[in-house]
């Protein structure tokens, strides 16, 4: 835990492999991350979209299980968007939303 789900337009696109590995490290730097190996990044183009910013935005989604304090969901948000505002200067919208996952619900399998 966490997911990190960068959703981007194609203006993005050709940066993203870096800035996955720079929101990967933004993350695993906030104290409610202590292990890496946890830390999950990707990215999705959204090749479709309309509204806002029209062609030129990066969105981050932090999912992470519930119970974290306002003070270190702020800490992660904060630190996605710096890494987005390091690669993106000037893009038009750079965003990052926390949401508490579900503990009670969240399925996994791991090998």
């Amino acid at each position: 835990m966490p997911h990190i789900v960068i959703e981007h337009t194609e203006k993005t696109a050709a940066k993203m492999a870096d800035v996955c590995k720079a929101v990967f490290e933004a993350a695993c730097g906030c104290e409610t991350f202590p292990n890496p190996e946890a830390v999950k990044v990707r990215s999705r183009l959204c090749a479709n979209h309309t509204g806002g910013t029209g062609d030129d935005f990066v969105h981050a989604t932090v999912r992470m299980l519930a119970g974290r304090t306002n003070d270190l969901k702020s800490e992660v948000s904060q630190a996605v968007l710096g890494a987005l505002e390091s690669a993106f200067p000037n893009t038009a919208s750079l965003t990052c939303e926390i949401v508490d996952m579900h503990g009670e619900s969240y399925a996994k399998r791991y090998l």
